[in-house]
């Protein structure tokens, strides 16, 4: 091969063109940018909430089950699992040689098919760590001394804005409260429409409810209805009706009073003295960090006029920065150990062949970038 490469010089330089400007395209528009490189662990998360449970009483509901579920499964290399205050940690270990997704489609179904899970309207919640889903790649900051409620409707507008724009696919909202509904019955009420506190919680139960209501076969295509009357919100909540009468309807907000808050932080994030919440913009599979990071930058610009007074909107934790310095330094290296090359060979050698090795450089850079795409690197 180099033989013939060196009687042929036009195919020798035509390829090193090639090489020279495949390498510049696949490194401009498609080669992966990252912060750090995303990496997958060889385990299955399941995340199982149990509010108000001790962690004894999660190992003996929960856990047991669990593991006795899963203790015969193949391709599972160990177990770990931890009873905490509302909730249960399990980690499964996989073996080096199993597919993720088909371990977790597998496990998932194993445990939802598990019957003697205590009542409980929280779901599992199955994943495969990512390190992707850790770190963002820039954050914006929603801030403002308005209530948490306003300022939480503002962060979910910039999130919503945000998903919506090409080039971004996952948006996460930090430092918001977890929502709280609380009821509290009036006595006297009760007493008044001839109810009992069992009456409303029964009602409540019975009222606010997501199920399967069976399927419909048509044209050949099987077609899931689901009865969907769960209330999530303080009003749904109040409009909820507990039970009829003579064909009079009597609702939570006629014998309780329903507020729809936030549980009790235990602790609390400010910018410039204000309440504040991160939008963070996450990365995924495809995407590039620095053009992630233009686009928040351009809606800040353009987005901090159209929200209503009170609302501030900042950049915060932009790791494109580091990213674009660590770029810029690759390329002024190249250009400086192009240069030293081409001068000092020039005072010892030919200029010619200085030149040569100097072109070398550029190319072995592209040839790279080649490797790196094909070889699914960023």
């Amino acid at each position: 091969m180099i033989r013939w490469f060196t009687k042929n010089h036009v195919a020798a330089n035509v390829l090193m063109l090639a090489i020279l400007l495949y390498g510049s395209y696949l490194s401009y528009y498609k080669l992966g940018v990252e912060v750090e490189p995303a990496m997958t662990f060889p385990q299955v998360g399941i995340k199982i909430p149990y509010k108000g449970a001790s962690p004894d009483a999660i190992e003996t509901k929960i856990l047991l089950p669990v593991e006795k579920a899963l203790a015969n499964l193949a391709g599972v290399k160990s177990i770990s699992a931890s009873a905490y205050r509302d909730h249960a940690q399990i980690e499964v270990y996989i073996n080096e040689n199993n597919d993720l997704k088909d371990m977790k489609t597998e496990i998932q179904s194993r445990v939802e098919r598990i019957s003697t899970f205590p009542q409980n309207d929280d779901k599992p919640h199955f994943y495969i760590p990512d390190t992707a889903n850790w770190k963002e790649v820039i954050s914006v900051a929603v801030y403002g001394d308005l209530s948490d409620t306003v300022l939480l409707t503002a962060a979910r507008k910039v999130r919503d804005d945000l998903t919506a724009l090409p080039g971004i696919s996952k948006v996460e909202i930090k430092g918001d409260g977890t929502k709280e509904i609380s009821i509290e019955v009036r006595p006297d009420k009760l007493d008044a429409y001839g109810l009992t506190f069992n009456d409303v919680v029964t009602g409540i139960r019975r009222a606010s409810v997501d199920v399967s209501a069976g399927a419909i076969k048509a044209n050949g295509e099987n077609v899931t209805i689901r009865s969907n009357n769960k209330a999530y919100t303080g009003e749904k909540f109040e409009n909820l009706i507990i039970k009829s009468t003579n064909g009079a309807s009597i609702r939570v907000s006629d014998v309780a009073k329903v507020m729809d808050s936030f549980e009790e932080k235990t602790k609390e994030s400010k910018l410039n003295g204000m309440p504040v919440l991160m939008v963070e913009v996450m990365r995924l599979d495809g995407e590039n960090a620095l053009t992630s990071a233009d686009i928040v930058h351009d809606y800040i610009k353009r987005a901090s006029e159209t929200f209503p007074p009170g609302i501030h909107l900042a950049v915060w934790d932009d790791d494109s920065i580091s990213l674009r310095g660590r770029l810029h330094t690759l390329f002024t290296n190249l250009l400086q150990g192009a240069a030293l090359v081409m001068i000092l060979l020039g005072l010892f050698l030919r200029p010619k062949i200085a030149f040569w090795v100097t072109v070398g450089i550029p190319v072995s850079f592209a040839g790279a970038a080649i490797s790196m795409y094909y070889t699914g690197m960023t």
